[in-house]
């Protein structure tokens, strides 16, 4: 269900018949709000559903490195280097350090031990350490859960596109059309792929076409001065046609996506919870409305957590026996 869908199917469950209805806008920021929560219990009961491997290279006896930005909360699940360090094609593989608390990391900070590979890792506000201090530069590899790209209105699904030219059904086109004459230097739109939710392209426009017969909206893509937005990198326009894309493919304006990443699974989740805040809003006294809330978030928490997602603690059973009970990974 794309979020134009998800609109509908919020304004049919909140019975809206007012002169004045509530703009998509406030639908837009409450859907948000329910997928942000969904995405921050989904990484802390399962961080390797939505998880990034990012190459991070160490620097011979520095111990600080400043957090990539793209990691959501600051967070690092974990962190392994190449064994030997200066070898990732090793048959060896790789080594995970070890996380402490910062509180203990002093114990590791020993100027006269000279170490390869660092033992253990922690993180202070938005700066990793790392000790003891490696004597050579490697190639760290860390697992993060990337910041979460929001919800925004469909415009339409991918009919036809050539080199420099999307064609969508006619759902929702026209906010392309309005925001190109508002703000022309700006004019971005995303591409969303139909089945896994994630962004693939980021692309300025310029020519939105709204007339075409059979309905549809053909949009002209361009190349500007800038190359990034919101450190999403955009895709240069070249006179092959892509690949990247397909039909039915989703477009949304501005750096957004069409499509939930949790796929129909949770999607009636997201709209019970947007009508349930909409409607407590609105009626901010109303217990059973605030109780619905509470049960509606509790649920997505007990599903979440009924799934296995690494070795919680490990007990033993006797010699060679051990027990591994399913839970957050240590």
């Amino acid at each position: 269900m794309n979020t134009y869908e998800m609109i509908v199917a919020i304004r049919e469950q909140l019975l809206e018949f007012d002169v004045n209805p509530i703009t998509d806008l406030t639908i837009m920021n409450n859907l948000n709000l329910a997928y942000t929560f969904m995405y921050s219990c989904t990484v802390r009961a399962n961080d390797t559903r939505f998880g990034k491997r990012i190459t991070m290279l160490s620097v011979p006896g520095v111990t600080e490195y400043t957090l990539p930005k793209e990691a959501w909360g600051q967070r690092i699940e974990a962190l392994v280097v190449p064994f030997p360090p200066n070898n990732k094609s090793s048959a060896l593989g790789f080594q995970k350090i070890k996380r402490i608390d910062f509180k203990e990391i002093y114990k590791y900070d020993v100027p006269r031990i000279r170490v390869y590979t660092p033992e253990v890792w922690s993180v202070l506000g938005q700066t990793l350490f790392i000790q003891p201090k490696p004597i050579t530069a490697m190639e760290m590899e860390i697992l993060i859960s990337p910041q979460l790209v929001p919800l925004g209105i469909t415009e339409g699904s991918i009919l036809s596109f050539d080199a420099n030219s999307i064609t969508l059904d006619n759902v929702y086109g026209t906010n392309l059309a309005d925001k190109f004459t508002s703000q022309p230097l700006n004019a971005l739109l995303s591409v969303t792929d139909f089945w896994s939710g994630q962004v693939k392209r980021l692309n300025n426009y310029s020519t939105v076409v709204t007339t075409l017969s059979p309905l549809s909206t053909k949009v002209t893509l361009v190349n500007t001065s800038r190359v990034t937005y919101l450190g999403q990198t955009l895709t240069p326009v070249t006179a092959v046609v892509p690949t990247d894309i397909q039909q039915d493919d989703v477009v949304t304006s501005g750096f957004s996506t069409g499509l939930s990443m949790f796929g129909t699974e949770y999607d009636q989740f997201l709209i019970n919870q947007t009508v349930l805040k909409i409607r407590s809003a609105l009626n901010e006294s109303d217990p059973e409305i605030l109780n619905a809330l509470k049960e509606n978030m509790a649920q997505l928490k007990g599903d979440l957590a009924g799934r296995p997602v690494g070795l919680h603690v490990e007990r033993s059973f006797g010699r060679g026996g051990a027990y591994a009970r399913p839970g957050r990974i240590s």
